[in-house]
């Protein structure tokens, strides 16, 4: 069976330029976003050696079936299976998608980021990558990306993208804390600073090598191209080389409160990954004796709870395969 690993992150943090360059050694093969692990655990383990039934069940998810499973290539896999599992099963789903040889298969995914723990327990051979950024990075890049699948940008204030990372990375801490041989950690900050040291970690930690081989030959639109057309804005720039002036962007980009207002929520969050606020407490107490910026934040409340609400309502639809992602 082949190596699987996760390639986990929030929105907006260099997922993809990491799985682009890593696309382009020879040993690895990265999917397009997908949920294909959270569904696939989602179905009974003693169910998993009858294909019609995995197909019955993954049949409500028309996405993952479409852009992922090539089902002859499936089906002749899972009839070789000697021992059947999450794991082989994978295996199988993932070399009938990529279709070409690879030491390690990784499944780019960000909405079963939540499931991590999950995913460690049914598949134990799963080993886990994840990329992260300066939350006030990602909230710059936020606010000025456009939905896809939805109008608007993908941030609407700076509370909930706040709340989101804080959560999310202390998440991830407790998830290293448990299985501290099972992940690595990438900063995207690093990852544009020195991109073949850190393209040499991901490696040895997979494989157990270092050395990297020489992969500029390969085709730098080669991920790209697997890209869903309708998603290509979202990753424009991938195949180039980020800049490294832009790593502090948003420093001069986002205004005074909406940066106060982020580090007050994940000030010690943004410590803990080496981010420095930049804004001390005397500082910020000002701004909350402001009577204008504390007006602002009560507007932001109300667009977060509008966002909250919408959310929550495109995951439902999302669930039941009716929302736009899965027409």
């Amino acid at each position: 069976m082949k190596k699987i690993a996760l390639l986990t992150y929030l929105s907006r943090s260099g997922s993809t330029f990491l799985s682009s360059s890593l696309d382009k050694h020879p040993a690895f093969r990265v999917s397009i976003e997908t949920d294909i692990l959270q569904y696939l655990i989602e179905i009974p383990e003693h169910q998993l050696p009858d294909i019609q039934m995995i197909y019955r069940k993954l049949g409500q998810k028309s996405l993952t079936l479409q852009r992922i499973l090539d089902k002859e290539i499936f089906e002749s896999c899972h009839q070789k299976l000697d021992h059947v599992s999450y794991y082989s099963v994978a295996s199988c789903m993932l070399q009938s998608h990529f279709k070409d040889a690879a030491d390690v298969f990784i499944v780019k995914n960000r909405g079963g980021a939540w499931h991590l723990f999950r995913l460690a327990e049914c598949i134990p051979e799963l080993k886990f990558i994840h990329i992260v950024r300066d939350g006030r990075a990602v909230l710059n890049s936020q606010y000025n990306t456009d939905r896809v699948y939805r109008k608007g940008k993908m941030a609407a204030d700076p509370l909930l993208p706040a709340m989101t990372w804080k959560k999310w990375v202390g998440f991830v801490e407790r998830f290293k804390e448990y299985y501290p041989d099972r992940i690595i950690e990438v900063r995207y900050e690093d990852l544009v600073a020195d991109h073949e040291t850190q393209l040499a970690r991901v490696q040895k930690f997979l494989l157990g090598s270092e050395m990297l081989p020489n992969i500029t030959d390969r085709d730098s639109d080669g991920y790209k191209e697997r890209i869903p057309a309708k998603e290509l804005s979202l990753h424009a720039n991938v195949g180039k080389k980020p800049m490294g002036m832009n790593i502090e962007k948003w420093k001069s980009s986002l205004s005074k409160r909406d940066i106060v207002a982020y580090e007050l929520i994940a000030e010690k969050a943004l410590r803990n990954r080496g981010y420095e606020p930049l804004y001390n407490n005397k500082e910020k107490n000002k701004f909350l004796k402001d009577p204008l910026f504390l007006l602002y934040i009560f507007l932001c409340i109300v667009k977060m709870l509008g966002r909250k609400a919408e959310n929550f309502k495109y995951r439902i639809l999302q669930r039941f395969g009716l929302s736009a992602l899965d027409s």
